[in-house]
């Protein structure tokens, strides 16, 4: 059985540690509250922004504006940026993990990439696994804004728009039904009129059905309508991508640092348990000892 004193300290220091886990859960707690309710006011906005794109691709030929192409080289691999949403800090489980995972897995699939990372530690952890990404492009992704999506857009549009790439990909996690985080790959450029634009969840050819067909007309040409479209367009969905992101994270955090607080509780309970059986043997032994010393200075 361990000393008494060697436990008593184990104890103190379990103890010591559910203080901070317990203060890191609330205060995920609270932030996710937060980047909740900011999902939830931007998600009007989120959904209207590709229903507006909805209809403009709707009326648009096929190679009429170079957001817009077919894939005729299925089998080709092709030249991608990857925007990749990840965390800054630790403490989130397997949240960085499954990040890199699936990074690694994606890379594998296309000829050459150029990696935007959003989150100091998703930036190092790249890093450390030899996965390349761009050295002027630091950003975290701690309280996400308009302005932050804008800049990583300026980006990452002017090298599709120039051909430097041939796609440009966005990764992020999203709470599937509030409760565990799925990582998503989504295409943002090329636009394919059949399936590249959600509205609440449905494909635009689900929409198109029972949907009035306008008549459109693009002035001064469909170009110039893109190219102030578009940059709203993918403001507004890596805006949204970075708040889901930011949900998942704190998500994520906050379970961590509940199991971390079970689990520290669970070994108090097992420790303090023997602390007493500890604690009673010694006093036991004590008892044992003045008895036997009061018997012999009796005899």
């Amino acid at each position: 059985m361990a000393d008494i004193h060697e436990l008593a300290d184990r104890m103190r220091s379990i103890r010591d540690t559910l203080k901070i886990t317990n203060a890191m859960y609330l205060i995920s707690s609270n932030n996710f509250q937060k980047s909740k309710r900011k999902l939830e006011n931007a998600e009007p906005y989120y959904y209207n922004i590709q229903y507006a794109m909805l209809r403009v691709l709707r009326n648009l030929e096929e190679d009429v504006t170079v957001y817009i192409k077919k894939n005729k080289d299925e089998g080709k691999k092709k030249k991608r940026a990857f925007v990749i949403i990840g965390c800054d800090k630790g403490m989130a489980g397997d949240y960085n993990h499954e990040v890199l995972r699936n990074v690694e897995k994606f890379m594998g699939e296309c000829e050459s990439s150029r990696n935007f990372v959003l989150g100091e530690l998703t930036r190092h952890t790249l890093v450390s696994h030899g996965i390349p990404v761009e050295k002027d492009f630091i950003k975290n992704v701690a309280s996400p804004t308009q302005h932050r999506a804008r800049l990583v857009m300026s980006k990452v549009l002017p090298l599709y728009k120039s051909g430097e790439v041939d796609e440009v990909w966005i990764l992020y996690t999203m709470l599937d039904n509030g409760v565990a985080p799925d990582l998503i790959m989504e295409k943002l450029l090329p636009l394919e009129r059949d399936e590249s634009v959600w509205v609440n969840g449905m494909h635009m050819s689900d929409w198109g059905a029972g949907m009035h067909y306008e008549s459109v007309e693009m002035l001064p040409s469909p170009e110039a309508v893109m190219d102030v479209v578009i940059p709203n367009y993918l403001t507004g969905y890596i805006y949204c991508s970075m708040l889901q992101s930011n949900c998942s994270e704190e998500n994520s955090r906050m379970k961590a640092m509940k199991n971390a607080c079970d689990n520290a509780n669970d070994m108090l309970a097992e420790l303090e348990g023997s602390y007493n059986r500890a604690r009673q043997a010694q006093i036991t032994q004590e008892i044992t000892e003045i008895i036997a010393g009061a018997t012999a200075q009796k005899k």
